[in-house]
Parts: structure tokens; sequence; C-alpha cells
């Protein structure tokens, strides 16, 4: 992998972590909402940030990162970089 391939993967991975950050803050946002049979407006709009957030890093993953482990990497060495994305977006 050149040194703008690496950079444009840093660059893409530090979308990710950000998005896991904004992901955590949502997930914080509504732990006691899910046991709850109605929701108040503003209630709703936390659980709809929460769809959105984990979208938008589903996203991210997916469609760029992935991308670019696919198109540069050997299947082994995508194989832990994945592994090794999981468990940072997990907080490992």
């Amino acid at each position: 992998m050149n040194a703008d391939k690496l950079l444009l993967l840093q660059e893409e991975l530090r979308g990710l972590e950000n998005a896991a950050t904004h992901l955590r803050f949502s997930i914080d946002q509504t732990q006691g909402l899910l046991n709850q049979q109605d929701w108040q407006p503003e209630e709703l709009e936390r659980l709809e940030s929460l769809a959105s957030r984990f979208a938008r890093l589903s996203d991210l993953l997916m469609q760029r990162v992935m991308r670019l482990m696919t198109i540069w990497s050997s299947r082994l060495q995508a194989r832990c970089w994945i592994a090794f994305i999981v468990l940072k977006s997990a907080g490992g």
C-alpha cells in the first residue's frame, strides 16, 4: 500500500472513529427508553438519532473503509483489518 492510500485509509478510519463516538453518545442517551411502551416526541428524536448514527457508522464501514480494504489488501490482510476495526469500534 503506498503512502497516499495509507493516508486515505487513516482519514477514513478517523471518520469511522468519530461516527462511533457519536453512536456511543446516542446509546447513552437512549439507555432507559427501550423498555418503555410509549415515547414522548423528544424521546423519539433520541431514538431516531440512534438509528441514524448506527446507519452512518455502518455506511462508513461498509462503503468506504471496507471498499478501500478490498481494493488494497489481500484477503488475509483484509480479515485482520476487519478484526481491528470491529475491536476498535467496540472500544477495545
